[in-house]
């Protein structure tokens, strides 16, 4: 609280003798020190919350004024409009408008923080509380000073616990009251912080949007090649970096977006490809939307990459979801699909293909993070074939893995892979008796 300074402090000299008269005078005194802190108060709240009550009906008074003005402004754009020839010239009232409703809603914002109408209300009730509390206590003074007369010093101490039960209440008001304050106040910062915040992010959101449709009008005025004029391997790394470049960005403009890859645009149900000299980005979507209702979240039908138009394709894959088939009571070999895990780890996988590659082996395919997990751990992205001193025991592959069974099935040794924002796939050496070329 802002206040003024208060002598707030009891001037009272202790007696050394017991006397009835001394008692009694020093009984005065202390009632009267008592009264003035008291009345010192009350005054403080009736003037500060006169105060509080003043700014809390200028502030409201002046917001509701300008919102009753800022809703009259696009009545007076219509008017404006509609007796003048001149396009669009009543749009200065709409941004007159949208201004006087920011300047209201500041103001209200202002009286939030500060608490004017909150502490306004909050002071008249607390002086009406003091005020009660300190009439009741001169009334009962008199009653309880007769009661104890002639002065002994029992009575002298039956009037002192008078006096500070009274104060003890009268603190106890003064000090809810403060709390309530710094209550409000703690969580009227807080909200005030969380609305910066959330304006902030808004605002930069509104940056960043704005910034990447600039950027789009700009690649699109800078456009003069189409992908098709390169050849296949160029083409795949114009769109790789366009992908990399503008996937955050269309993962938040771009509605039920799942991801976006290099492929070759098809059409459908046999998704035959309408180009094969042509790649495009294919967006996989949970549900295509139509154009026309959406055009701010939908894909666009090209993407304008560094002087390039590259066509887009739009895949729909329904929503995708995770399932575990541990494989754990099938007998060797043991099918596709089915978990997998390096031996006496927490970690699990799918078992993708069965493959044989030019060494004439065969291998089991699967993630990197899957197969490798202790080598990325020690951030060894890359194993090669012949690089068998960059491999952590233990070695050996199970089905299902440790985290998803007990009745575990060697099926084969870790042997190389690779992980990079692209790409995340691993091998481990196994045979026709191991893994199956089946699919669960």
């Amino acid at each position: 609280h802002t206040q003024k300074p208060l002598y707030n402090l009891i001037m009272y000299r202790p007696i050394d003798r017991c006397d009835s008269v001394l008692a009694t005078k020093k009984l005065t005194e202390l009632y009267n020190e008592t009264l003035r802190l008291a009345d010192d108060k009350i005054d403080w709240y009736d003037t500060f919350g006169k105060k509080k009550g003043y700014w809390a009906r200028v502030i409201r008074s002046i917001a509701i004024v300008i919102f009753i003005a800022s809703t009259l402004m696009p009545y007076l754009s219509f008017l404006y409009q509609d007796h003048t020839d001149v396009p669009k010239s009543g749009t200065g009232f709409l941004y007159i408008g949208y201004l006087l409703a920011g300047i209201g809603g500041g103001m209200l914002l202002f009286d939030k923080y500060y608490g004017y109408s909150n502490s306004w209300v909050r002071f008249v009730l607390t002086k009406m509380d003091l005020t009660a509390m300190r009439n009741s206590f001169v009334q009962n003074w008199q009653v309880v000073l007769f009661n104890y007369q002639p002065l002994s010093p029992e009575g002298f101490a039956r009037m002192i616990e008078v006096i500070l039960n009274f104060q003890t209440g009268f603190h106890n008001t003064v000090r809810a009251e403060t709390e309530a304050w710094a209550k409000e106040f703690q969580q009227s910062l807080h909200e005030l912080m969380s609305a910066l915040k959330t304006q902030s992010d808004s605002t930069k959101s509104d940056i960043e949007k704005q910034k990447n449709e600039s950027a789009d009008w700009k690649a699109k005025s800078l456009a003069t090649h189409d992908i098709a004029e390169l050849p296949a391997k160029q083409q795949m790394d114009v769109i790789r970096q366009a992908v990399i470049a503008n996937r955050e960005h269309w993962k938040n403009s771009i509605k039920n977006y799942t991801g976006a890859s290099i492929a070759k645009k098809v059409q459908g149900a046999a998704l035959e490809v309408i180009n094969p000299g042509t790649y495009c980005i294919q967006f996989n979507v949970i549900q295509k939307e139509d154009i026309e209702s959406n055009i701010s979240s939908s894909v666009p039908e090209f993407i304008y990459w560094h002087g390039y138009r590259i066509p887009t394709d739009v895949l729909e894959t329904g929503l995708i979801t995770s399932s575990i088939f541990t494989g754990e009571n099938l007998p060797e070999p043991k099918p596709l699909g089915c978990s997998i895990g390096r031996e006496n780890i927490l970690s699990s996988g799918t078992l993708g293909l069965r493959i044989k590659l030019n060494d004439g082996k065969l291998y089991g395919l699967s993630c990197y993070h899957v197969l490798f997990p202790n080598e990325l751990k020690k951030r060894i992205y890359e194993i090669k074939k012949d690089e068998n001193d960059k491999l952590l025991p233990p070695l050996h592959i199970t089905s299902p893995s440790n985290e998803d069974g007990k009745k575990l099935s060697y099926i084969g040794k870790v042997s190389h892979g690779r992980i990079d924002e692209f790409l995340d796939c691993g091998f481990f050496e196994t045979s026709a008796e191991r893994i199956s070329k089946q699919i669960h």
